[in-house]
């Protein structure tokens, strides 16, 4: 199949497949957008049913608790009945003016004999002139008689309020023309509360929404019904035991929201409006708010129908729906047009990409690769046909350029496996097999050894007498590797032993070799070195430290110290540097280590280090070992620990002890008969 029709096929493959992907997801996006405007709109408007039914169950509560406040608000009481009880009032005068007399159920009683009072309820008061009553069935409280005797010494005739009386809640008293009666007239609190909450109750009858399917309703907290106005003749019954058509008790449900939240939302099934009067009539859905009226423990409720929700959500979801399916039609046609244009340029520049490359392979095909100075591949056709061009003209050139790289490393590499040749050889030649000392004293107990790692590294020690009674030993490191740190290790260990000469400390030492370093190298190669002078009569250990680990010192009660103190920077890199020393008391049998921080930084192959604390119990366990079987064991540990082809450094450790007499002996016994 030639190249041409590959790339058209692939392409119109890859084309169709990604428009179909772009097509699917596109239109499940709509969907799903489509999907969530739905929800949304759904939810809006419950929403907005929702408040309106809370706004209208607000107002009614507000009308209900108007008229329960206007029992006690003196300002409505004189409103709604002040005329009244004047009324009433006056026609009692009359009545005493006409009759002169003052009637009783059972007899007549002189007026002479007593004042006369009136205590009237306003359904009574306007019949008859019988209810003007003697004081001995008028239940008057000793506070209202007190109060009328106040105002009577301002005025002859006023109201009086009486809020803890519940038989003259509101009064209205006159002083009779004869000046010798007192007409008073009285509303119970009873008849003032039956009064107003029926008032309250026939404005929330009126109140309709929804041109007037709309309605309100009130029960109490026993689950009566106190106002239907839609169903008057429901009003008193008792809904506690009477369920809605699919056994759900929901008059009982609505006091239990009240009881707990004070209002709240419920469902349940009620008859429609236009179902009420049908026998036997379907229930529908309905979606109610009611909240409760403490004072009076009723419960104020209305509600929506669910299926009128529905019925405009629904058609709401129609529109959405037919713009969803309008848009995917679109989308559709758009995506069928795009594709179409995008298959006509393939095919167009599928057939020209073909002519170049047909062009290249024929001219590729007639260059002479064995020919290196052959002429390259001139620059034509599109961008990619040039810069394959170029690539193949590049590559030409590399194919010399390749040549000659390797021929130069390989020489290189030749003289870098020299120089390692060479610095292994003086590393375990001179540096590591070069015995320290010669006829060393049989009190002093030391041995140290280097195991070597993968890298040519320049760890070092070294152990010489200074005078008779001083001796020294040292170790150290350079940073670097190769055979430049191996030289410049050799070098130092040279001046060591050149400087050490009685009479100087440690620091004095120190600085010698680091002006000596400084002048004979020329590279930033530093030198980290330890260097002790132990005092054979005063057991005193006089040492220098240059940014290498800390010496430890083990005692024979187990206990152990770190010398920590160090002294100046790495030998060899500033000459201005100086150094000083410190002084440490070491009792004859203790042991001192000195080692490289390698040691603990040292890793297995899980990544483990081998740490301080095994360092420190691997020194513990060795302590009554000589120092050469102490070096041994703990380089072997380090060693199983590691596993030797993970080491990538050196690791030097050195043991130095100066031994007591008791051992001493024991020392000489074993080196004169090793058996």
């Amino acid at each position: 199949m030639k190249f041409r029709t590959q790339i058209s096929i692939i392409s119109i493959l890859l084309l169709s497949a990604t428009s179909a992907i772009n097509l699917y997801v596109a239109v499940q996006d709509i969907k799903h957008q489509g999907a969530v405007s739905i929800k949304e709109i759904k939810e809006e408007y419950l929403e907005q049913i929702k408040t309106k039914l809370r706004n209208i169950v607000s107002c009614a509560y507000g009308v209900i608790e108007f008229n329960y406040n206007s029992i006690n608000d003196r300002e409505e009481l004189n409103l709604n009945f002040g005329d009244q009880l004047k009324a009433a009032a006056l026609q009692q005068i009359v009545a005493l003016n006409k009759q002169k007399r003052v009637f009783k159920t059972d007899k007549i009683v002189s007026p002479e004999k007593f004042k006369v009072k009136c205590s009237m309820q306003l359904p009574q008061v306007f019949p008859t002139e019988s209810f003007v009553y003697s004081p001995e069935n008028i239940a008057f409280s000793d506070q209202l008689i007190g109060k009328i005797e106040l105002k009577m010494q301002v005025s002859k005739f006023g109201f009086v309020y009486s809020p803890g009386s519940n038989i003259a809640l509101y009064s209205y008293y006159v002083l009779a023309p004869d000046m010798k009666h007192i007409i008073v007239c009285s509303l119970s609190r009873k008849y003032v509360t039956n009064y107003f909450l029926e008032r309250g109750k026939d404005v929330v009858r009126n109140m309709s929404f929804e041109h007037g399917n709309g309605y309100l309703f009130i029960n109490d907290m026993q689950a009566r019904n106190v106002v239907h106005p839609l169903l008057p003749y429901i009003e008193g019954w008792d809904y506690s035991k009477i369920p809605d058509s699919t056994g759900n008790f929901h008059v009982p449900e609505m006091v239990e929201v009240c009881k707990q939240f004070g209002s709240g939302y419920l469902t349940y099934y009620w008859p429609k409006p236009e179902r009420t009067q049908a026998q036997n009539s379907r229930s529908v859905q309905k979606l109610s708010y009611v909240r409760l009226f403490k004072p009076l423990g009723w419960i104020i409720g209305t509600g929506e129908y669910i299926d009128d929700i529905l019925s405009i959500t629904s058609s709401k979801e129609l529109e959405i729906r037919a713009q969803v399916d309008e848009l995917i039609y679109k989308v559709l046609a758009a995506t069928v047009i795009v594709m179409a244009i995008m298959i006509s340029l393939v095919l167009i520049f599928s057939n020209a990409i073909s002519e170049q490359i047909g062009w290249l392979i024929k001219r590729m095909r007639s260059l002479n690769l064995k020919d290196l100075n052959t002429k390259f591949i001139e620059l034509r056709g599109f961008y990619e046909i040039k810069e394959l061009s170029k690539l193949f003209n590049r590559l030409l050139r590399s194919l010399n350029d390749g040549i000659r790289t390797i021929r130069e490393a390989t020489a290189v590499k030749e003289r870098l496996e020299s120089n390692l040749r060479i610095a292994e050889d003086i590393r375990e030649r001179v540096l590591i097999h070069l015995d320290p000392i010669i006829d060393m004293d049989s009190s002093l107990d030391i041995f140290g050894d280097i195991v070597l790692g993968k890298n040519v590294g320049a760890e070092f020690y070294d152990i010489f007498y200074i005078d008779e009674e001083h001796f020294c030993f040292a170790c150290g490191s350079v940073a670097q590797k190769g055979i430049n740190a191996t030289l410049l290790m050799a070098i130092t260990k040279t001046i060591l032993r050149a400087k050490a000469v009685p009479g100087l400390t440690t620091g004095e030492i120190f600085s010698e070799i680091n002006r000596t370093l400084c002048l004979e190298k020329n590279t930033d190669i530093g030198v980290d070195l330890l260097m002790c002078i132990y005092n054979l009569n005063t057991h005193e250990l006089m040492y220098s430290c240059a940014n290498i680990s800390p010496p430890c010192v083990l005692s024979g009660d187990g206990s152990s110290k770190f010398l920590t103190k160090r002294h100046g920077p790495p030998l060899g890199i500033n000459p201005k540097a100086d150094y000083g020393e410190s002084t440490e008391k070491i009792a004859r049998g203790d042991k001192l280590i000195v080692y490289h921080i390698n040691a603990m930084l040292s890793a297995n192959k899980q990544g483990e280090r081998f740490g301080r604390e095994r360092f420190m119990n691997m020194l513990h366990n060795t302590f009554n070992l000589d120092s050469r079987a102490t070096v041994h064991a703990c380089l072997d540990e380090l060693m199983a620990f590691v596993d030797e082809e993970q080491l990538s450094d050196d690791q030097a450790m050195l043991v130095f002890r100066h031994l007591p007499d008791e051992l001493q002996t024991d020392a000489e016994t074993e080196q004169n008969d090793p058996e």
